[in-house]
């Protein structure tokens, strides 16, 4: 009984500051000219974020990472399509916001 509650725990403990899937249509994309490679993504749903206790607005896409300049071009195709995403954060802060991991589309 006693491995059992520590395992309960310890899968608590990892699984306390993930952000977890949100499912949402995109509310806005923007970028600035502030030097960074980033696109700004809000997403319709709030969520929960380890960046921001109040809730982060916006998930980070940084371009020059791997696979997201993919992630770039699926945001803006849902975006004008009206269509539901799945993304995820990567637990990683960029100020208040958190950097975007994944994202999936799914009818």
């Amino acid at each position: 009984m006693k491995v059992l509650s520590f395992m309960f725990v310890l899968f608590l403990c990892f699984n306390a500051d993930a952000s977890g899937t949100v499912k949402t249509k995109i509310k806005s994309l923007w970028v600035n000219d502030l030097g960074a490679d980033v696109v700004y993504l809000e997403p319709e749903t709030p969520f929960q974020s380890v960046c921001n206790s109040n809730g982060s607005k916006y998930f980070i896409i940084h371009l020059d990472r791997k696979n997201m300049t993919e992630v770039y071009s699926m945001a803006l195709a849902a975006y004008m399509s009206d269509m539901e995403v799945n993304v995820g954060g990567k637990n990683e802060c960029s100020g208040t916001n958190e950097v975007l991991r994944y994202m999936y589309l799914k009818r």
